[in-house]
């Protein structure tokens, strides 16, 4: 049976923000520690909190140029669909508070179960090929760290977008296909980010570390394969709804 390394003496009794941090640039060391002791609570806590940050702290400005992206795809696929009035006031509710609090929970919930889906998958996957006992906690573990990435991503973001007073600022791959010839391949593009990646990466990294395996290049393809599939599979749900 694989057996996992020691992790570094003294890592498994180093705080929650140690390995918060830490799992972005030395996440070999911290999958190490949380496989000998899995933790989860705090990059949940830190999920709440960013999605706070994005809820709140994103401009007016902002939210009222997404709504009318939103709208304007509408239209295009149904010119009668959304009456003026309806856009007006869609519009004006955009940086409500009613409107932001649904924004957090929304995020926060999506959020949530996200964690939990992925974890339950991934611990499908590489339990079943794994030499050692995966549990869901150390899945758990794992996935709610490796989305650090994505949490540092979307309050970077809302900080260049209310700095810079930007309407909106995308880091995806959507930008090189055209929304109007290509728009299923846009959509696809949307949901493909710099910090998605990389959190993809540490997924693998982690899952390495808990099945023992040698390189990271077997799991990288079955998270990255995933990732891309979840992304095709998002676009053709927002194809079906929006047209």
């Amino acid at each position: 049976m694989a057996t996992i390394p020691p992790s570094p003496a003294g890592d498994q009794t180093k705080g929650d923000w140690w390995h918060a941090v830490r799992v972005l640039d030395e996440p070999t060391r911290v999958f190490r520690s949380l496989a000998a002791r899995p933790r989860w609570l705090f990059p949940v806590v830190l999920l709440v909190a960013v999605s706070g940050v994005v809820a709140f702290g994103t401009p007016t400005t902002t939210l009222r140029s997404q709504v009318e992206a939103q709208l304007q795809s509408v239209q295009q696929q149904n010119p009668d669909r959304v009456p003026p009035e309806a856009r007006e006031r869609a519009l004006e509710r955009a940086g409500s508070l009613s409107n932001r609090l649904l924004i957090f929970g929304g995020g926060a919930a999506l959020g949530l179960a996200s964690l939990v889906i992925v974890a339950a998958v991934l611990q499908l996957l590489f339990g079943a090929a794994a030499s050692r006992t995966v549990s869901f906690r150390d899945e758990l573990a794992v996935v709610a760290h490796a989305q650090m990435p994505q949490l540092l991503g979307a309050v970077l973001v809302v900080a260049v977008v209310a700095a810079l007073k930007l309407e909106q600022l995308t880091l995806s791959l959507g930008f090189l296909f055209d929304a109007d010839e290509s728009p299923f391949l846009a959509r696809v593009g949307e949901q493909l980010t710099f910090f998605g990646a990389w959190k993809v990466y540490l997924l693998a990294a982690g899952n390495r570390v808990l099945t023992g395996g040698k390189t990271v290049t077997g799991p990288l393809a079955i998270v990255g394969g995933l990732w891309v599939l979840v992304a095709v599979g998002v676009a053709a749900v927002v194809r079906l709804l929006v047209g």
